[in-house]
């Protein structure tokens, strides 16, 4: 009986112009949006962290190959590589270390 409901309110809406999936995305966006960017953040640092594990420690090549690998776009990967990267190995995955004037490698804490 409910399946019956479920197709009659689609038909409902879309009697009235609207499609179920705009009406099912307008209540669940904010919820779907949040858990799609703790997904995405995620997959991109499990890409950098196995970049890094596999000797790619540049930036330039941690953005491009973590990008490819997890489907983000460079800028995306290069928040995620901001935001987890410090001295503190509570709360940060990666540190820097300079290894010639202006070129920083990345390297993971544990």
């Amino acid at each position: 009986m409910q399946k019956n409901a479920m197709i009659n309110h689609k038909a409902h809406l879309f009697r009235k112009g609207e499609m179920y999936l705009d009406r099912y995305l307008a209540t669940r966006q904010t919820c779907d949006e949040a858990l799609l960017g703790r997904t995405r953040m995620s997959l991109e640092i499990g890409a950098i962290a196995a970049c890094i594990q596999h000797g790619l420690v540049s930036r330039r090549d941690l953005l491009q190959t973590a990008g490819k690998v997890c489907g983000s776009t460079s800028r995306m990967v290069g928040q995620t590589l901001d935001e987890y990267v410090g001295t503190d190995p509570s709360r940060h995955l990666w540190f820097t270390r300079e290894v010639a004037p202006n070129i920083l490698h990345y390297r993971l804490h544990y």
